[in-house]
């Protein structure tokens, strides 16, 4: 009996470890992705507040004239090594903005940086998120439709 019990035991030690590393970065990817939605629902907005970490994105509401810009998350991508987790997101958008796509994305990502440095398990070292001891990664492109 000592026996069964021990192996089941070896079992759940040798397969834990995956799976929980698995599950962090399904995690991570689920926390970016909303986030980054949270973030073109702010800017389709067209309303600024004082708000932090809205206030980060308040630069392209301005450049965009205060008008709706049809932002929305249209692609994420992931990939993973041993301690880091990389996020993609891709973010298109309508219309016209005073400002370069690369700018918009930064912005968009330093938003998404404090976003879950602020509410989700992520904590921020410097200029680094890490999420479960895992560096994160996180790479906003911005295209116009």
């Amino acid at each position: 009996m000592l026996f069964i019990v021990g192996i089941i035991l070896t079992g759940i030690a040798l397969m834990t470890p995956g799976y929980i590393k698995e599950s962090d970065t399904a995690t991570v990817v689920a926390y970016v992705k909303n986030s980054a939605a949270s973030a073109c629902a702010y800017l389709n907005s067209g309303v600024t507040t004082d708000r932090y970490p809205q206030r980060i994105l308040n630069a392209i509401i301005t450049e965009s004239n205060y008008t709706y810009k049809a932002f929305r998350v249209v692609g994420v991508t992931s990939s993973e090594s041993e301690d880091t987790i990389t996020v993609g997101i891709i973010i298109e958008y309508s219309g016209k903005i005073d400002l370069g796509d690369d700018a918009i994305a930064g912005t968009i990502r330093a938003f998404i940086i404090s976003d879950l440095a602020e509410s989700g398990n992520a904590r921020l070292v410097g200029d680094t998120l890490y999420y479960g001891g895992r560096e994160v990664v996180i790479v906003v492109s911005v295209v116009r439709a």
